[in-house]
């Protein structure tokens, strides 16, 4: 990087730019500046110009540039490693002068790119950079300003201005060149740039970098400069010594805001800024309530109810995020001063608190309505160890008896003790002091704790391979370079009963358990949802079956409650210790341990085994079933592959086919040729287009020859001839069908078919069944037969033979009062019962011989009356279908009617409609189908066929067919309506439908007559009414009533 940063500075240095002196009091009043393409063009430019100049060239090379402005200049800096600091300014020139210490920016003094004379020997990178670092001294004579960080500017949306405009021209007067900048003096920038370098990427040094990362002893530490704010609560606590002991004993004690009314409070004589003196009634007050175990507050009641409420849901969000408790009560500060040396830096000059003991302490309340109440937590007290180690560093200050554990009175810790202590070591530093406030806040020193660490026990910590290896930075990876486990073929390896997985598990996260076993070390990682805590709950319980200990650490408390959960499900929670949230606690610590250990399991041996078997059994048969799927076959493919292929390709082509013997016979190069020639077949169908609807569909011949061609050509001459000849001869036929000649063969064979078909054998009962409603006839008929075939089954079930005169009874009366009869007292019943049966036993029937049957009572007389009944009934409904069916003429004989010829008859009928609408042109029914053929002359009866009506709007929806043809028939019908003349807006009849013309005045129909007239399109249209626009008369041109008349098209 200070290579390509010294090449820039050698390429701008020999575009021989001059400087210019800026307007004075520039950095108050704002200054014009040049855009790099003015300064290289004109030579010229400012400070600040070379400056930006030289920070956009380093952007633009992917640098992360710096600028300065102190009073009266600028220069630019260049950050060589990633910087932790996150704002887009820096206004403490201290920051910048320890980055610069430690390697890890250089400032550039852009003014020494300017020439003087073309004599002059050219400014070293080197040298521009010592005095660029010189400008951020604190001795420096021009006074620091602000820093920007580019980078940060940008990812803050902060985006350079546009250059959008004419371009700068920059041809000019030649210049005689001057010295050209040389790389050669790189060796020496290395090597000064290099000093202390070399030690940071050592073992030794990298550790000091984490460390100075992990201690933060600036002003933004709330340990080393606390300001009361909102999450604060100060107490008013005349004996602070007092208070601890009572929390040391178990006390809970209550919040209470401030005993003196807001009259009596004087003015702010305390060493905590904001905080009011304690006048001798609230001093009396204050311990009165300590007394009682409460404290009071510097608060009003509203303010405190709020602020303790805000306090108790940070902490417990804190603590079920990071299972750490970081609620202190820090008894004592200490109002420090800063050294002189330091006020120009990131320490500004002033005072300062920082709290000196800091206990452990948790708010409760029992409800919702209830106060808050302040409680000991079991964790020990400390003193602010960030505070020991500032004095420790910047003052060479030690107490070393504050490094074990702290001096502990009769109940608790010795605070009185410990102020002395440290009254006594800070006594002859200027601006330090020992106050004895009080306050309850939340403080974290999880960082201290850890840099801590990396100091005392460094040692212990190089012992783990993976610390060492990060450390020393040896290669890319661990000592293992092995790969890790695959998933295929881990069931092969792997046995049911060598992992004992409680949870569910696929072939990957099986393959990292199978890792961890091994004692590999890896990084497993995943989108959220894919089973990683899942994982991890399964790896826990498969190590503890190998009699191994686990440490399971997240930054989340909520991964590790997740993992417990499910170990706790799996049978597992006695053997996990939680050290992490409420239960961090030396009590409830022990409590698990006593779980632990007075845990006893059954044997659980057998069944294991037991159970391991079946599923491995169970798992080598699924496996089985994966291993055929997945199979290559010496085609190349697999059933899996060929699945996916069929699913993906349905639907693309509907209704192709090929056909093959034996695909896992063919070889991957049959199946080549095979998907080369389906490709040649593509392409030859986007040539010759849908074979289905191709002129020359018809011609089956596979081989084209010139005699076959010649043969055809023939054919095709005589096919011609015969054709002229078939035209005249239907003639006749379309006069005699009432419907215009026409050349084309599938309309001259409808017409055939109709006229073959009118002179059908049976004919004669069709013409009968078109009289009538051919719907309404078969729904006769089959109620008919459904009847006659319900009453010889009723007719059998009967135990005597009746005449005909006993349908003259009211079966209905008869069957009523017998059943009320059988409801009375016994010989009532049995005399009404008699009286009715034998009124009906008049009516049994003869046999042959003319004997009468017996007229006794049967065994169940109600059964026979009711099954009378029910006869009497399904003849009423055969009487009266037969009425109906009597239209058939001589093919029906009542019951000993051919249901066969009838309905022969009926399809006849349906027959001759449907070739009669293809004669029309598909979209109506010609009345001609329903005539005798001579009718047409005079000599016949003409016969309609009414339609029942039906739901047009119903039929069309369910019907995507219907729909279709529906709609060709409406687009033909306007089209035509409007091409004879009918007002545009209006559709007139189309000639011949109901024989209207619509040129003739008065006669125009609008669309919703129109449309009623033909509300059932194709195949079942009907004629519901004409009726003219002028007269409203339901009538026809020529008079003829065409209501229910079957009317086509022409």
């Amino acid at each position: 990087m200070l290579e390509c940063a010294e090449a820039l500075w050698g390429a701008l240095w020999d575009e021989q730019i001059a400087y210019a002196l800026p307007p004075a009091s520039f950095e108050r009043e704002g200054q014009k500046i040049r855009l790099p393409a003015m300064v290289v063009g004109n030579k010229v430019g400012t400070c600040l110009d070379l400056t930006l100049l030289y920070a956009a060239c380093l952007e633009q090379m992917g640098f992360h540039p710096l600028v300065v402005l102190l009073e009266g200049h600028a220069l630019v800096g260049v950050w060589l490693e990633p910087t932790d600091i996150v704002t887009t300014t820096v206004d403490e020139p201290q920051l910048l002068r320890k980055r610069i210490a430690l390697d890890e920016l250089r400032l550039i003094e852009t003014t020494m790119l300017a020439v003087r004379s073309t004599d002059h020997a050219p400014v070293t990178f080197l040298e521009a950079t010592v005095q660029g670092g010189s400008s951020v001294r604190v001795d420096a004579p021009q006074g620091f300003e602000v820093a920007l960080d580019i980078h940060r500017a940008r990812t803050r949306c902060i985006r350079p201005l546009s250059l959008a405009g004419p371009s700068v021209a920059v041809d000019g007067p030649v210049v005689e060149a001057g010295p050209a900048y040389s790389l050669g003096d790189r060796a020496e920038l290395a090597d000064r740039m290099a000093i202390g370098e070399g030690d940071a990427e050592q073992p030794a040094g990298r550790l000091e970098r984490w460390k100075r990362r992990l201690l933060d002893l600036s002003m933004r530490n709330k340990l080393l400069n606390f300001k009361v704010g909102k999450g604060t609560i100060e107490l008013l606590c005349p004996d602070a010594g007092a208070l601890e002991d009572r929390l040391a004993g178990g006390a809970l004690l209550r919040l209470l805001p401030d005993p003196a009314p807001a009259s009596r409070r004087g003015s702010s004589t305390s060493a905590i800024p904001g905080v009011e003196a304690i006048v001798p009634d609230r001093i009396a007050l204050a311990a009165d309530a300590l007394a009682g175990n409460a404290v009071h507050t510097t608060l009003a009641p509203e303010d405190l109810e709020a602020r303790v409420l805000d306090l108790y849901r940070t902490v417990r969000t804190t603590m079920e995020e990071t299972g750490a408790n970081n609620l202190y009560l820090a008894i004592g500060f200490v109002s420090w001063t800063p050294k002189p040396t330091e006020a120009r830096g990131a320490i500004r000059a002033g005072t300062y608190r920082a709290p000196l003991l800091l206990v452990p302490v948790a708010l409760e309340r029992k409800g919702v309505r209830s106060g808050f109440t302040l409680r000991r937590h079991d964790e020990p007290a400390t003193i602010n160890p960030t505070f020991l180690e500032m004095l420790r560093q910047d003052f060479r200050v030690q107490i070393p008896e504050l490094d074990g554990d702290l001096p502990v009175d009769a109940n608790g810790v010795d605070v009185r003790g410990i102020w002395t202590m440290v009254r006594t070591y800070l006594k002859d530093l200027a601006g330090f002091e020992v106050t004895e406030d009080v306050a309850l806040s939340t403080f974290s020193f999880a960082k201290f704790l850890m840099w801590k660490q990396l100091g005392d026990q460094a040692a212990d910590l190089l012992e783990n391979p993976v610390v060492r290896r990060l450390v020393e930075m040896r290669g890319s990876g661990l000592a293992d370079d092995s790969p890790l486990p695959e998933a295929v073929g881990l069931d092969k390896r792997m046995g049911v009963a060598d992992l004992k997985l409680p949870l569910q598990a696929d072939s990957s996260q099986t393959a990292a358990i199978v890792a961890a076993t091994e004692g590999r070390s890896f990084v497993l990682y995943g989108p959220p949802g894919t089973g990683k805590s899942q994982t991890i709950s399964n790896l826990i319980a498969h190590l503890l079956s190998a009699g191994k200990t686990v440490l399971f650490v997240s930054q989340k408390a909520t991964a590790l409650e997740v993992v417990r959960r499910r170990l706790e499900k799996a049978g597992l929670g006695p053997f996990c210790l939680e050290v992490h949230s409420a239960k961090a606690q030396k009590s409830a610590v022990l409590d698990q341990l006593r779980t632990a250990w007075e845990f006893q399991a059954d044997g659980v041996d057998e069944p294991w085994r037991l159970t391991a078997e079946a599923l491995q059994a169970t798992r080598d048969q699924l496996n089985a079933h994966v291993e055929v799927l997945h199979r290559r076959w010496p085609n190349g493919m697999s059933a899996y592959g060929a699945f996916g292929q069929v699913i993906a390709g349905r639907g693309l082509a509907p209704g192709l086919t090929i056909e093959c013997a034996d695909p896992a016979a063919d070889t991957e190069d049959a199946l080549r040729v095979m998907a080369q020639r389906l490709t040649e077949l593509a392409d030859l169908g986007k040539e010759i287009g849908n074979p289905s609807v191709h002129p020359l569909r018809v011609v089956g011949k596979r081989v084209w020859t010139p005699a076959w061609q010649r043969e055809f050509l023939g054919l095709a001459v005589a096919f011609i001839r015969e054709a002229q000849a078939v035209l005249p001869a239907s003639v006749p036929v379309a006069e005699f069908l009432d419907v215009a000649p026409t050349g084309n063969p599938a309309r001259l064979q409808v017409r055939h078919d109709l006229i073959d078909h009118l002179q059908a054998p049976g004919a004669s009962a069709g013409y009968r069944v078109l009289s009538v409603d051919r719907v309404a006839l078969r729904v006769a008929m089959d109620e008919w037969v459904d009847a006659l075939v319900a009453m010889n089954r009723a007719v059998d079930g009967l135990a005597r033979a009746w005449r005909e005169t006993v349908w003259e009874l009211d079966f209905d009366r008869v069957v009523s009062e017998w059943e009320e009869a059988s409801g009375a007292f016994v010989l009532v019943a049995w005399w009404r019962t008699r009286l009715l049966w034998q009124a009906v036993a008049m009516h049994v029937a003869t046999d042959a011989a003319g004997v009468k049957g017996s007229t006794s009572r049967p065994e169940d007389a109600g059964a026979e009356l009711r099954g009378l009944r029910e006869i009497a009934g399904l003849r009423a409904v055969f009487n009266t279908k037969s009425e109906v069916l009597e239209r058939f003429g001589t093919i029906w004989a009542g019951p000993e009617t051919d249901l066969e010829a009838v309905r022969e008859a009926i399809a006849w009928a349906d027959r001759a409609v449907e070739l009669a609408r293809e004669v029309r042109g598909g979209t109506g029914v010609a009345s001609e189908a329903g005539q005798n053929p001579q009718s047409r002359h005079g000599k016949g009866e003409q016969v309609e066929d009414p339609k029942p009506e039906i739901d047009h709007d119903s039929a069309l929806k369910h019907d995507p067919e219907l729909f279709k043809e529906n709609k060709i028939w409406r687009s033909k019908a306007h089209q035509d309506a409007e091409e004879k003349g009918a007002k545009k807006g209006h559709h007139g009849v189309r000639q011949g439908t109901c024989e209207c013309d619509p040129k003739e005045p008065g006669s125009e129909f609008t669309e919703s007559i129109w449309i009623d007239g033909n509300r059932a399109s194709p195949p079942e249209k009907q004629i519901r009414a004409a009726q003219h626009s002028n007269n409203g008369k339901e009538k026809c041109a020529n008079g003829i009533d065409v209501r229910n008349r079957v009317q086509g098209e022409p």
